[in-house]
């Protein structure tokens, strides 16, 4: 009566409880294989130095737009905040100051 064309089975059922269609208990019941490149980016993944990650953090406060100096109460804040993306991006990769091209 109510079967949505997007929809398995009655989106009411799920609401106001009721039967399921055949439809929906006939679905494949193997769980699918996610595909990701996570692996292969982490094998590729290096860290930055302490040295590395001051230096950095130094270069991108420059470029901190004064909205982001009146959002942090204090400078210590948005250090903070840049030190955590620096640790947390790849050495060989600058997504402030990096190439246009790539994706940040």
């Amino acid at each position: 009566m109510f079967q949505c064309r997007m929809c398995a089975e009655n989106p009411f059922s799920k609401i106001f409880g009721g039967q399921t269609s055949p439809q929906a208990k006939a679905q494949d019941p193997r769980p699918r294989k996610k595909k990701s490149n996570a692996s292969k980016r982490d094998d590729e993944w290096q860290p930055r130095s302490e040295e590395d990650v001051a230096a950095i953090v130094a270069q991108w406060e420059t470029y901190a737009h004064p909205r982001a100096r009146e959002f942090f109460t204090s400078p210590e804040m948005l250090r903070d905040v840049l030190v955590q993306l620096a640790k947390g991006t790849d050495k060989n990769y600058d997504p402030i100051l990096g190439r246009e091209d790539k994706c940040v």
